[in-house]
């Protein structure tokens, strides 16, 4: 094995000990940009499997105000092994609180790092 090697394995095992200190299974829905009658519509696809990431609330988070009331914008980075799958626009929901993935981290070849928001009374996961 070759020092890369070495060191790429090293960095899996230890992206895997991370995010099993506090694990959560998430299953990412896909959306996709479809037209109706000259509209476009974001549309839900087929759910990927389950998936465990990290999740790891950022600072950025703020209160904003919506129509029913206040809520909060919590920012949010989830990350997963080198091998898992999600794309900007997936989502999935936790306990009535929606996420959205905004951003992929490029690929470093030991971990897969993603980023949005959810809106809510609270951080859940």
């Amino acid at each position: 094995m070759t020092a890369l090697a070495t060191e790429l394995a090293i960095n899996r095992d230890n992206t895997d000990k991370y995010i099993n200190i506090d694990p959560t299974e998430i299953i990412l829905i896909p959306r996709r940009e479809i037209w109706v009658a000259g509209s476009k519509r974001m549309a839900d696809q087929t759910p990927r499997v389950p998936q465990t990431f990290k999740v790891n609330w950022q600072y950025s988070t703020g209160q904003v105000t919506v129509i029913d009331g206040t809520t909060f914008r919590f920012d949010y980075v989830i990350i997963g092994r080198y091998d898992a799958e999600v794309e900007i626009n997936d989502h999935w929901s936790h306990l009535d609180q929606d996420f959205e993935v905004h951003y992929v981290f490029p690929s470093n070849g030991y971990e897969v790092r993603a980023g949005g928001n959810s809106y809510g009374s609270k951080p859940v996961v």
